[in-house]
């Protein structure tokens, strides 16, 4: 997969891999206290029509092609979701998007530094590893961690 590597910021690689602006819910999402993590992760869920995003169809080439390498190393991909939550309660806790499989997260956190050092999220996937198709790996590790993970409580 040939992926621009051009000096674009933060922002810039968020638009392309989600193929959203800067969210205009932002504030108004934002605006709403989180009591914990897993509330931030289901509000997100439910929100996903501000953003105009389908989890069960992500609509850019760089997320189909790591959604399509994950659901390759799930059992039963059927229930496999990809969130976004650029500018949501999760984007100022470190996560810029994140994969649900049966009541199981894994959290990412997209940049353009892939040496990042205040990692929060459980992957952190740079424009680096589609320009080097090292994604496939990373997509690899993110479906055994979601089939290994806990499952959410409410």
């Amino acid at each position: 997969m040939i992926v621009n590597c051009g000096s674009q910021d933060g922002y810039g690689f968020e638009r392309e891999a989600f193929g959203i602006a800067s969210p205009d819910v932002d504030e108004r999402l934002r605006s709403e206290r989180v009591r914990s993590f897993t509330e931030a992760i289901q509000k997100v869920m439910r929100c996903q029509h501000f953003l105009d995003w389908n989890p069960r169809k992500p609509k850019t080439p760089l997320i189909q092609s790591l959604f399509r390498r994950v659901a390759h190393g799930l059992r039963d991909h059927r229930d496999l979701r990809f969130y976004i939550s650029v500018g949501t309660w999760l984007d100022p806790m470190g996560v810029d998007c994140f994969f649900e499989h049966q009541d199981r997260v894994v959290t990412i956190d997209l940049t353009v530094r892939p040496f990042k050092h205040d990692l929060r999220a459980d992957f952190l996937l740079s424009r680096l590893d589609f320009v080097l198709d090292c994604h496939y790996q990373l997509a690899d590790r993110m479906a055994k961690k979601l089939s290994r993970r806990q499952k959410l409580v409410a």
